[in-house]
C-alpha cells in the first residue's frame, strides 16, 4: 500500500474502495436500482415437485425420491413486489429483529430483501443446527419472529423455546405440507407465509426511515467449528463493500449479464452464498434454486432417469464448497475407472495434454467437445465460472475440476467477520491453490509468528493475516471479550481482524494460505503439523469421503479417522472376496490395510513428510453430513466434536 509498510491493496487502485454499485453504500437502494433496470427479466426460479415415488435399493432400502418439473420464475418486478408487500407485513406485526431458520430458496431472498427495505434486523441460522444451538442463537439474538420452513416446523425444533419466537412457515412448492398444528405451540402465533403477503396488502403503516451505511442490519450466526456459534455483527456498508470486492474481481474478462444463471443450492446463511447470490442478482442474472439433494442427476433425492437442477437450469454460474467439488472429482474418476481400458487410456491421456495446456494459459476446444463435454455435462454443461470458497481446496481437485467441467476454477478467500471476501483469483490466474489479489474494498496485513518462523520480512512475506477497510465488521453480537481479541485498534485508529491463518504475498500480489494457527499442532519433537493441509491432500484418496487428523502434543506421530466411500470400498470388497454389509466391511483388516496403503500413496504423491502421514486409522462407516453436528454445512470439520465423539478411537490407536 502507498506510504505503508507491511500492508497489501489491490493492485487494481491506489485507495479502498467502498462500492461499485451506483455510489450507493446501502443494500435496500442497490436492490431497488436491481428491480428497475431488470424489471420484466427472470429473477428467481423454483422447479415445481410432479411426483415422490419409493425407490428400493439394493440393500432393501427404501428412499424417498422426487420427480421435478421445468423451472418457474418470478420477475425482478415481481421479486420487488413480494418483497414490499413482505416488508410491509413485518412492519404491520411489529417486527424488529426476525431470523431466517430455513432452507436455501426463493423465500430467503425475498425475506432478507424485505428487512433491508424496512430497517428490520435479520438474523441468519443454519437450517442444519442442533436444537440446542438454535435455541441459543434465537435466544441471544432476541429475535421476536421466526422465519422457517413447514419442514423444520413439522419437526417441532422450537417447542423449547416458543415463548420468544413466533414461526411464519413458508407455503412454497418444495416445502412439505404443516402437519402441525396451532395448538402445538400455545405461545406462538403461527402465520402462513402467503397471509403475510395479504398482510402486507391492507397494511396502512408508512414505510420506516432506511437504513444508513452504518447500520447493522444482519446478525450471522457461524457454523461454529470452534465450539459455540458467534453471531456476527455486519453493517450495509459492509455487505455493499463486500459484493462490490467480490463482484468485480470475478467478472474480471467478462461481465455478468441476464444472459447468465447461477444455481443457489449452497446455506444462504453461509456468506459464501449469501454475497455470491448478492453480486448476480445485482447485475441481472436470474438464480434457479437447487439442494445437494437435488443438484444433478445422481442426486439422492433425484428418481433415476429423470433429470437434476443443473441438467435443467445449465447454470453459466456456481459457487461451490471444496467438498462438492471433491464429490463431483470421484464421481467422474469412479466413472471412468469403470470404463473400457481404451476409454481410460484416451480420457488421461486427453486429461494429461488439456492440464498442460492450461498450465501455459490456453484451452482445448477440441477435446472439450469430443471428451469434455459428457464430464461437463453434470453440470449442465454450460458452466463459464465457478467460485471456490469456504475451505482450502486441494491442487489435484482444482486442476480436475477446471479440466473436466471446462470452466475456471476462481479460488476465493474470506470470513463472516470480512462480510465475505478478502482475496479472490480472476480468470487469468492459471495457478492453483493461491486466492488471488486483495479485493479492492479491503487491505490486508501480516504479522509476524515467531513460533514458526513467519514473517513478513522473509521472501516471500509471510505471517498471520490480518483484514482491514469498509468490509469489516463490527464484531460478535454480545461477546466483547471475544470481539476484543479477534478485532484490533493499530495506531492509527484502524480496525483489523485477526484471522489465525497464515498467509503469504507472491510477488504478483496474490496471497497463499500457508498454514492455520488453530491447526497447527506441535509433537513431542518439536515439530508442528498444519492439521487441515494434511487432511485436503488425503480426503482425495478414491476410498475416502472424509478424513479427520488428530494430533498430541505428547506423540511422536498423528492419526486419522477415515470415512469410506461405499461404493469404492464395496467394490475392492468383492475383488477381495471380503463379505458383509458395509459397516461390516469397514472393520476388516484387509479393508483397514488397503485404505491406509492408499492413504500412504496419496501422502507420497503430493510429498507429506514422515510425520504428516497417520501412523494409523479408524475406517468409518458413518458419513459426516451436517446433521451428524461433526461437519458444519460447508462440510468443514468441526474440531472439537471430532475429538469428543472419537476420544476412545483415537486413544486405541496410538496404543497399536
Amino acid at each position: 500500500m502507498p506510504g505503508e509498510e507491511n500492508i497489501w491493496i489491490s493492485g487494481d487502485i491506489d485507495k479502498v474502495q467502498e462500492t461499485y454499485y451506483y455510489g450507493y453504500r446501502t443494500m435496500d437502494k442497490v436492490f431497488l436500482k436491481a428491480v428497475e433496470k431488470f424489471a420484466d427479466l427472470p429473477a428467481l426460479g423454483t422447479r415445481e415437485l410432479l411426483q415422490e415415488v419409493d425407490e428400493v435399493q439394493p440393500s432393501g432400502k427404501v428412499f424417498k425420491k422426487a420427480i421435478y418439473g421445468e423451472y418457474k420464475w418470478i420477475t425482478f418486478r415481481e421479486f420487488g413486489q413480494k418483497v414490499d408487500l413482505f416488508a410491509k407485513a413485518l412492519t404491520e406485526i411489529g417486527a424488529k429483529r426476525v431470523a431466517i431458520y430455513m432452507e436455501t430458496r426463493a423465500c430467503w431472498q425475498i425475506a432478507c430483501q424485505a428487512g433491508f427495505q424496512h430497517n428490520i434486523d435479520i438474523v441468519t441460522v443454519y437450517a442444519s443446527l442442533g436444537d440446542e444451538a438454535v435455541a441459543a442463537a434465537l435466544q441471544e439474538a432476541e429475535v421476536d419472529y421466526l422465519l422457517t420452513s413447514g419442514d423444520l416446523v413439522n419437526k417441532k425444533r422450537f417447542g423449547s423455546y416458543s415463548p420468544v419466537v413466533k414461526v411464519l412457515p413458508t407455503g412454497v412448492e418444495q416445502d412439505s405440507k404443516i402437519c402441525s398444528k396451532q395448538e402445538d405451540y400455545p405461545n406462538t402465533k403461527i402465520i402462513e407465509w402467503e397471509d403475510m403477503y395479504e398482510i402486507g396488502r391492507n397494511s396502512k403503516k408508512a414505510k420506516p426511515e432506511g437504513p444508513t451505511p452504518e447500520t447493522m442490519s444482519m446478525i450471522m450466526y457461524t457454523s461454529g467449528t470452534s465450539g459455540k456459534p458467534k453471531g456476527v455483527m455486519i453493517q450495509q456498508k459492509g455487505m455493499v463493500a463486500a459484493c462490490s470486492g467480490i463482484g468485480e474481481r470475478i467478472q474480471t474478462g467478462q461481465r455478468f449479464s441476464p444472459d447468465d444463471a447461477y444455481i443457489g443450492y449452497l446455506p444462504l446463511a453461509h456468506i459464501l452464498e449469501c454475497m455470491a447470490e448478492s453480486c448476480v442478482l445485482w447485475n441481472g442474472t436470474k438464480i434457479g434454486y437447487s439442494s445437494a439433494l437435488t443438484l444433478t442427476d445422481l442426486s439422492s433425492r433425484i428418481k433415476k432417469g429423470s433429470q437434476g437442477d443443473a441438467t435443467v437450469l445449465k447454470p453459466t454460474l456456481l459457487a461451490a464448497v471444496p467438498e462438492i467439488l471433491e464429490r463431483i472429482r470421484k464421481g467422474v474418476q469412479s466413472k471412468v475407472s469403470n470404463g473400457s481400458p481404451f476409454g481410460k487410456w484416451l480420457f488421461n491421456f486427453a486429461y494429461d495434454y488439456k492440464v498442460r495446456q492450461l498450465e501455459l494459459g490456453r484451452d482445448t476446444p477440441i477435446l472439450n467437445k469430443l471428451i469434455f463435454s459428457k464430464t461437463a455435462a453434470m453440470m449442465g454443461g454450460n458452466l463459464r465460472l465457478l467460485l471456490s470458497g469456504g475451505a482450502p481446496l486441494e491442487e489435484k481437485t482444482q486442476r480436475f475440476t477446471h479440466v473436466t467441467l471446462c470452466a475456471p476454477v476462481l479460488i476465493g478467500y474470506g470470513l463472516t467477520e470480512s462480510s465475505g471476501g478478502v482475496a479472490v483469483s480472476d480468470v487469468f490466474d492459471n495457478q492453483v491453490r493461491r486466492c488471488g489479489g486483495v479485493i479492492d474494498t479491503l487491505m490486508v496485513k501480516l504479522e509476524p509468528w515467531e513460533d514458526a518462523g513467519y514473517f513478513p520480512t522473509n521472501d516471500p512475506p509471510q505471517g498471520e493475516v490480518l483484514f482491514g477497510g469498509p468490509a469489516l465488521t463490527l464484531g460478535y453480537f454480545k461477546m466483547p471479550e471475544k470481539t476484543a481479541e479477534d478485532y484490533v485498534t493499530d495506531e492509527q485508529g484502524r480496525r483489523w481482524f485477526k484471522t489465525g491463518d497464515i498467509g503469504q504475498i507472491d510477488p504478483d500480489g496474490a496471497l497463499k494460505i500457508v498454514d492455520r494457527k488453530k491447526d497447527l499442532v506441535k509433537l513431542r519433537h518439536g515439530e508442528y503439523l498444519a492439521l487441515g493441509k494434511i487432511e485436503a491432500a488425503l480426503k482425495t484418496s478414491k476410498y475416502l469421503t472424509n478424513i479427520c487428523v488428530f494430533a498430541d502434543s505428547n506423540e511422536l506421530s498423528c492419526v486419522a479417522v477415515a470415512v469410506a466411500k461405499e461404493d469404492e470400498v464395496l467394490k475392492a470388497a468383492t475383488e477381495m472376496f471380503v463379505s458383509g454389509d458395509f459397516e461390516t466391511v469397514c472393520k476388516d483388516e484387509r479393508i483397514v490395510k488397503l485404505i491406509s496403503e492408499d492413504i500412504r500413496k496419496v501422502a507420497i504423491e503430493v510429498k507429506l513428510t514422515k510425520q504428516e502421514i497417520p501412523s494409523n486409522i479408524y475406517v468409518e462407516s458413518l458419513q459426516w453430513l451436517p446433521e451428524s453436528g461433526l461437519v458444519t454445512d460447508a462440510f468443514k470439520l468441526k474440531r472439537k466434536p471430532l475429538n469428543e465423539y472419537y476420544a476412545q478411537k483415537i486413544a486405541q490407536l496410538y496404543k497399536k
